[in-house]
């Protein structure tokens, strides 16, 4: 068994079937399935076994949230390589075709992903920003992962990466007890460790449960300082690790996420804690600028800025 296709269940009865399905129709078939529900309340299981495929193997467990699923579908995979894919989202039918082929020629890396779009509740699908790679092919090792992730959107996520399954029990899989930047946690400690084999081609869809624009109000926060607190200890690690510049800037990326979500929700004072953090690390961010600027702005003059955001946002989409 090459792949180990790990995916956590909980309350998706609407959206498990055509999960599923973009798995099972994959062109490269090599894998199994590993479904973990995670304590799902609803019709979810009946979904799943309504579906007859011997490749499909179900685990339950409690609820204890999607770290801890991933973690067992981890433990149970039979296959040297784990893929996962959220119960909502989607994959191209030669997505796992690509993975393999990455693995071929790129076997000294521990980490594979490919690119993967963005698709908005009108249907519109756009295609993940990825900046400073490394290559100029449409494939590539992607050594400086810290700065492609600091100056792009995520050029890992957790429906488009296959990982060896060893590297990720290497560093312990998915932190348990947290809500918010489990996966990204997970991502730097790989990347500090492991190469990663990247393709530009988009063969997963994330389908967007909540649109991250700044005219949003958020509805959830983050699990006290885990996050930062981990990507801090990585940057003092006295290992001689040559991206640590970039690193620090990506330390930077995250004190602006949690400035721009507290700054969506009116909070004031944290939105200027967490920016101010964030230029502590990466002075250059023109953007946590703008966000504390626009947080001291007058609410009438601000809730005019957020407006023109969202059209120039939503302009940019429709072309």
């Amino acid at each position: 068994m090459l792949f180990s296709v790990v995916i956590p269940v909980y309350n998706k009865e609407k959206e498990i079937r055509s999960t599923l399905e973009t798995v099972l129709v994959q062109s490269f078939t090599d894998f199994e399935v590993v479904l973990v529900d995670d304590g799902s309340s609803d019709g979810s299981m009946e979904v799943v076994k309504g579906i007859k495929d011997s490749r499909i193997r179900l685990l339950s467990q409690k609820n204890q949230g999607v770290s801890a699923a991933r973690n067992a579908g981890i433990r149970q995979a039979a296959g040297q390589y784990i893929a996962f894919l959220d119960a909502d989202d989607r994959w191209e039918p030669s997505y796992l075709k690509e993975q393999y082929d990455l693995i071929q020629k790129y076997p000294q890396c521990g980490v594979f992903a490919v690119n993967y779009s963005y698709v908005y509740s009108s249907g519109a699908k756009v295609p993940n920003r990825v900046n400073h790679l490394d290559f100029c092919g449409m494939d590539g090792i992607l050594k400086d992962y810290f700065r492609v992730a600091a100056f792009s959107q995520p050029p890992v996520w957790t429906s488009a990466v296959v990982i060896r399954k060893d590297c990720l029990e290497s560093v312990g899989g998915f932190p348990v007890g947290i809500t918010s930047g489990e996966d990204l946690i997970t991502w730097a400690r790989l990347a500090y460790r492991y190469e990663i084999a990247y393709s530009k081609k988009c063969l997963a869809w994330y389908i967007l449960r909540e649109e991250l624009e700044l005219t949003s109000t958020p509805t959830r926060f983050f699990d006290g300082d885990y996050v930062e607190q981990q990507l801090i200890a990585l940057l003092r690690k006295d290992t001689g690790y040559m991206y640590k510049s970039s690193l620090r800037k990506y330390i930077g990326l995250w004190f602006k996420i949690k400035s721009s979500v507290y700054f969506r929700a009116g909070r004031k004072r944290e939105c200027w804690k967490y920016g101010m953090k964030s230029l502590r690390y990466n002075s250059a961010c023109i953007g946590q600028y703008a966000i504390l600027l626009l947080a001291v702005l007058p609410l009438g003059v601000r809730s005019m800025a957020k407006r023109y955001v969202q059209s120039v946002k939503t302009k940019n989409r429709v072309s």
